[in-house]
């Protein structure tokens, strides 16, 4: 992966050779004006207000953040120890896209995923405020794109993972914890928000 030097070495390099061919065997090679194999990814970083110094939060992850739009795909913890994020790359078996859930310590260390075992998209990870939950949105059908989301929540003591609202049939969109520690969200149903 790439640092944010060797991006301004990179970026320059490509200023004086602007064009070149591209040779891949990746499912995923280009995303709208970018290519993709050559190893950039969007990528997190926590940047020290009084040093300046940075640090990039998912070094060693072979994915990426959403290229359109990753506000919203990423949420820091009420304690300030970790930030969970939504990342995307192609499944090794398949090669079939998915979003996955990560966590990754502020203080430094390795991301690890907390949804790996899950069939489809993981999505829109958010802390509870006491910090104990953290919820976010899975698919279970990976060939249709529109699959109604699951609001789920984890058990960040335990780890254990469970889905809330089981028996509604509404995709919950843009949900929040608010200050007293409910949760709010939107969601369609027949043609309104």
């Amino acid at each position: 992966h790439l640092t944010p030097a060797a991006t301004r070495a990179e970026l320059s390099r490509r200023e004086r050779q602007p064009s070149e061919p591209w040779v891949t065997e990746e499912r995923v090679f280009r995303h709208w004006d970018a290519w993709l194999p050559n190893g950039e990814r969007h990528h997190l970083f926590a940047i020290d207000a009084a040093t300046g110094a940075e640090r990039d939060l998912m070094p060693a992850l072979d994915a990426w953040l959403d290229r359109v739009d990753a506000h919203g795909r990423f949420d820091v913890s009420p304690d300030g120890g970790e930030v969970a994020l939504e990342a995307i790359a192609p499944e090794p078996a398949t090669g079939a896209l998915r979003s996955a859930i990560h966590v990754a310590p502020l203080a430094g260390g390795e991301c690890r995923c907390l949804t790996s075992g899950h069939p489809a998209n993981d999505l829109r990870p958010r802390y509870s405020r006491d910090g104990r939950w953290l919820a976010y949105g899975m698919q279970l059908d990976p060939g249709f794109y529109a699959d109604r989301v699951r609001l789920m929540r984890v058990d960040r003591a335990s780890g254990a993972h469970q889905e809330w609202l089981r028996d509604w049939e509404i995709s919950p969109d843009g949900w929040e914890f608010l200050p007293d520690g409910a949760l709010a969200l939107a969601a369609e149903h027949e043609g309104r928000v």
